[in-house]
């Protein structure tokens, strides 16, 4: 059992990693390096389902009096092959026995010429959890013109099992931290209206929606910290919460595996982890509870300098009144003493509740 005396000793080590700024980084990360996966296996099931209308047989098909040598498949050569998110090292050729010098790929000249972008972008969204649908027209646009339509709905397939394998994979190692998150962002999603533009190619015209990336960072008491999960809903509501958890319970974060959780005031985040984490501490983060503050702020009694304009001297007011506030709430959790810290934090309340009773009081909420 994990006494106090040590768990504090854990949190002296992790507190540096509970900002925002820090999940967002190792979301990004995250998001990236699936996409870098989707995006290499899709060129290699795409090359594998040219190569294969190119023989116009399949794999495996018997030929009466076997195959010629321009006909045997033997393996694979590697090859770097950039994109939108970095190099791909060693992307897979399929390669025959015999003719490999007078191959050309059209799968790859295509992808360099004309749809890395969008492929690259497609694959970077459905790894963020778009649906089998959008990543189909996505791929039907961007391969149709090379590969038969159940050539692209075979090598979506393919693409959805590998990422969604990443995605819910177990864990080999269950932090005893965890973060949690919505990062809200914007996502592109083509609609089936097109329009030609301006070089004469046939595009489809998209419609931005704001989604939020419900998201883990798993912390261990050796200072390491990694995106852990995430998955994209529509809101941050309890229905989300909840398949976010279950697909986390799955993975391995358990009660048992975890003795602390530190979130925002989410509402839907509550009843989710009374429900998949019960009897596992809550701590409201700090970052988040420092960074409602200014949200709250009202400016009553501001000092003004009577040298200045008078929307001049209110405006330098406002902003000194939000430094020295959250500096000062900053100060509070410098330390890991309880004692030292309700202290500060009385000493904080004495100096603002009086010129800012709604920032104080919902800073004390659940402190």
């Amino acid at each position: 059992m994990t006494t106090i005396a040590a768990k504090t000793q854990e949190l002296e080590a992790m507190q540096h990693l509970f900002t925002s700024d820090v999940l967002l980084d190792d979301l990004c990360q995250s998001v990236q390096s699936a996409a870098m996966c989707a995006i290499q296996d899709t060129i290699e099931q795409a090359l594998d389902a040219e190569l294969t209308a190119h023989l116009g047989l399949a794999r495996y098909e018997r030929v009466p009096g076997g195959r010629t040598l321009e006909q045997q498949r033997s393996g694979f050569s590697s090859r770097m092959l950039d994109t939108s998110f970095g190099r791909i090292g060693n992307l897979h050729i399929p390669k025959l026995r015999r003719g490999n010098g007078n191959r050309e790929w059209t799968i790859l000249e295509r992808y360099r010429r004309i749809w890395r972008p969008l492929l690259d972008r497609s694959l970077h969204d459905y790894a963020l959890g778009l649906s089998l649908r959008d990543l189909q027209e996505s791929l039907f646009g961007a391969l149709g013109a090379v590969l038969s339509v159940n050539a692209v709905n075979r090598v979506t397939r393919h693409v959805q099992e590998k990422v969604e394998q990443a995605r819910l994979a177990p864990l080999s190692d269950v932090p005893p931290v965890v973060l949690v998150d919505g990062v809200w962002v914007s996502v592109l999603y083509a609609q089936e209206e097109t329009f030609i533009d301006q070089a004469g190619h046939k595009r489809h015209r998209q419609i931005r929606k704001e989604q939020v990336i419900l998201t883990a960072m798993g912390i261990w008491p050796d200072g390491r910290h990694a995106v852990i999960h995430f998955r994209l809903e529509d809101e941050e509501d309890q229905a989300g919460w909840d398949r976010f958890w279950a697909e986390l319970h799955a993975k391995g974060v358990t009660p048992t595996t975890t003795w602390l959780v530190a979130s925002d005031a989410s509402k839907g985040l509550k009843p989710a982890l009374a429900k998949w984490m019960p009897g596992v501490l809550r701590q409201r983060c700090t970052f988040h509870k420092i960074k409602n503050i200014k949200e709250n702020l009202e400016y009553k009694g501001l000092d003004l300098d009577p040298t200045l304009p008078e929307s001049e001297a209110r405006r330098q007011a406002r902003k000194q009144r939000k430094r020295a506030i959250l500096e000062e709430a900053g100060t509070i959790y410098d330390v890991l003493d309880e004692t030292v810290i309700r202290e500060r934090a009385q000493a904080w309340r004495k100096t603002w509740e009086a010129v800012e009773p709604v920032a104080v009081r919902r800073f004390f909420n659940e402190f």
